[in-house]
């Protein structure tokens, strides 16, 4: 037992790293605590007011704007840049012309009221310039959605854009969070670093969206550094601040917030539908136990004595780009294969390993990111700018020549050999706080979210066309767009109930985000530190195991226990889990598809389910797996019986059958075996009563262990 001096001793220690943390993810970002947003909101000055070509120019208190509709669902709010034009290259633009694609906005027709500067939009919303109120946004049934009376640049050259919030409204989005899923009240960068268990604003992946619970949102189409006030230094403002870059606000001026998630992905780009198996079974170790054909088979050898399914394995420290090592990687992929199983290959995003040069022929210095003459990058990795010492050669992915190299050449290669997928992780890399310089000679403000982003699309665009099953892009971090490239899981989280129960607010919140689909590391990266949180491991990957099982897929990763060196009885449940999983796959594939056309999650938090239901706004640790399930884990320690909430409509407990009318709470016994699920009998599954009946077999085997 930890005694009351290493207690003391890890308490402080936690207290100088959260200060650390504080210190480093803030200045080291030029992000300023002490910048102090304005609040003089309702005195906004709206002067030179001009419409032309179903837009209105005006100015805000010395800020050139323009305000646009475009489809769908979205008022476009631009600022000028500094020579006064306004240009048209945010976020979701760029990443379209990046990938041969269309721009993605339409701009459509509006009618102005010059007298009272009123904009309508063809689907009811309206926008009014009011001298000394600034904008007011309202949906069509004329409800007020934003009011932005600031827009100014103050004497650090911080851009903020700030305006009213509801006193009972909850924010949500911002992209991947472990701390809370509502927002509101927190000032937070929307900049994506390895915080590495750690509990404040640290995300993986960073989405400037902010959905409300009233049903409407905005979204900054910047990558490049923001913060996020919402509600922080006054309870009913919000204030976002833009570091190296005009505005290019969408405010959504509706009533639903599945409108809200669809007109982002209008915006951003469509979510790339997941291959068959990418819904299945990964197995994943961190190091290099899986880089040989005895590791892979020792695996595989456990799997099948414990009837374990599976579908890919996922090999770690490898050296891929090493022709040497070519004919032991053929040796595993061909057996994998054999077995109707597949590979898949880690890797770092763009990133040019030292041993690339003899595989393949040399590296142009042409086909590289420089900075200051060199070819070597400092990694901005852990805690912002804090950069680690090593540095890295990176894929210049604007060179048409380089991308056709690395795809065309080298990672042909690497499928020849028989690689299925990519897990990618270290996505928060690439400093943008350097001079780095492209061959097409854009800025490097930005790059840090949108080099990985653009990249895991081409990496998923480019294996999903040339392999007949498909492919599996799992990655760990990314911005705007991130939903382009397929599947995320939110990486390195230790084996104990405080992560347990942030990992599922961070799926939650990342659902809410505009990224559907999304996984973790099942019950854990690490094991616990029995010193500050001795929770039992065993124990809390059961509690993680009969959630994970009705998510988008099982993913078992990092320097764990391995599911099948546990107790024959915890060994047996993984066993019965994972053959359920498998079999919920008709259904997953067919809201996975709902997903990639509307932008829904498919692990929807419950204000999802049920917008109008009050109680649903603040509930976090239940979530409906597309609309037919829904799933409450047990996340603290030593449970055997939780309260559920049920919304309304009728719901039948998956493991006795009993039927429970919604709109109230139910008290659930909950065993380490199982956590409670209930099954919507109002559901609009189209599989639903042929996947009830495949997973028969493993309800009653549960029930039995129970």
């Amino acid at each position: 037992m930890p005694t009351i001096f290493t207690r003391i001793i890890a308490f402080f220690m936690a207290v100088i790293n959260a200060f650390s943390l504080l210190f480093s993810a803030t200045r080291g970002n030029n992000f300023s605590e002490d910048v102090r947003p304005f609040w003089g909101g309702g005195k906004m000055s709206v002067s030179d007011v001009t419409y032309e070509n179903n837009a209105v120019y005006f100015t805000a208190d010395g800020v050139k704007c323009i305000l646009q509709f475009t489809s769908p669902h979205g008022w476009r709010l631009r600022t000028a840049q500094k020579d006064g034009s306004f240009d048209d290259w945010g976020a979701g633009q760029t990443l379209a012309r990046d990938l041969g694609e269309a721009v993605p906005d339409t701009v459509e027709p509006i009618s102005y009221n010059g007298n009272d500067r009123i904009l309508s939009a063809p689907d009811g919303s309206t926008a009014q310039l009011k001298n000394g109120s600034g904008i007011v946004f309202r949906t069509p049934s004329g409800k007020q959605a934003y009011n932005i009376d600031v827009i100014f640049t103050d004497s650090d050259g911080i851009l903020h854009v700030a305006g009213d919030l509801d006193a009972n409204e909850r924010l949500y989005g911002t992209g991947e969070r472990f701390d809370s899923v509502d927002q509101r009240g927190k000032r937070m960068s929307i900049y994506s670093y390895d915080g590495y268990m750690e509990l404040n604003d640290t995300t993986y992946l960073a989405i400037p969206i902010v959905v409300s619970s009233r049903g409407c949102g905005m979204f900054m189409n910047r990558f490049e550094n923001q913060v996020f006030d919402l509600g922080h230094y006054s309870k009913n403002r919000f204030d976002l601040e833009l570091y190296d870059a005009a505005c290019d606000l969408y405010v959504f001026a509706t009533e639903k917030i599945s409108d809200v998630l669809y007109g982002y992905q209008t915006v951003s780009g469509y979510a790339a539908e997941p291959s068959d198996w990418s819904y299945g079974v990964q197995v994943c170790r961190s190091g290099s136990e899986f880089a040989s054909f005895n590791g892979v088979n020792a695996m595989i050898e456990k799997m099948a004595a414990n009837d374990i399914p599976w579908d890919a394995v996922i090999i770690e420290g490898f050296p891929a780009y090493n022709k040497g090592q070519w004919e032991e990687l053929g040796r595993i992929t061909d057996y994998v294969h054999s077995l109707g199983k597949k590979v898949m290959m880690y890797q770092v995003p763009g990133e040019i390993s030292g041993w690339i040069d003899s595989t393949f022929g040399g590296v142009r210095d042409e086909y590289l990111i420089h900075l200051d003459g060199s070819t070597s990058i400092p990694w901005a990795y852990r805690y912002g700018n804090v950069h680690e010492s090593r540095g890295s050669r990176f894929l210049d992915l604007t060179s048409a020549d380089a991308r056709d190299w690395w795809f065309g050449e080298v990672w042909q290669q690497l499928v020849d050999i028989g690689i299925d997928g990519s897990k990618i992780d270290f996505c928060e890399i690439i400093p943008d706080f350097k001079n780095l310089q492209f061959s097409d000679g854009r800025a490097a403000a930005g790059t840090h979210h949108w080099y990985p982003t653009y990249y895991n699309t081409l990496m998923y665009d480019f294996m999903d066309s040339v392999l007949p099953d498909g492919t599996m892009n799992l990655s760990r971090g990314g911005g705007i767009g991130a939903q382009r490239s397929s599947m995320y899981w939110s990486g390195d989280q230790s084996r104990d109930y405080q992560w347990l129960n942030a990992q599922l607010k961070g799926l939650l919140s990342t659902g809410l985000s505009g990224v559907p689909f999304i996984s973790h590391d099942m019950s854990g990266y690490k094991p616990t530190d029995v010193e500050t949180n001795p929770d039992p491991e065993e124990e809390v990957f059961l509690r993680g195991l009969s959630y994970t099982c009705f998510t988008t897929n099982m993913e078992s990763h990092g320097r764990v226990t391995r599911p099948y060196d546990y107790s024959a009885r915890t060994t047996k449940l993984y066993s019965i889990y994972a053959n359920m999983h498998e079999a919920l796959r008709p259904y997953l594939k067919e809201y996975g598809k709902i997903s990639t056309e509307t932008g829904l999650p498919l692990m929807r938090a419950l204000v999802l389910f049920d917008q109008n239901d009050g109680n649903c706004a603040d509930i976090w640790n239940e979530y409906v797996l597309g609309d037919a399930f829904l799933v409450a884990p047990i996340l603290e320690r030593g449970k055997i019986a939780r309260i559920v909430y049920l919304p309304k409509g009728e719901w039948t407990d998956l493991w006795s059958g009993e039927t429970y009318n919604g709109g109230k709470t139910v008290a659930c016994r909950a065993s380490t075996a199982k956590v409670p699920v209930f099954v919507n009998k109002n559901s609009a599954s189209a599989t639903l009563d042929g996947v009830l009946s495949a997973i028969r077999p493993y309800i009653e085997q549960i029930n039995a262990m129970d």
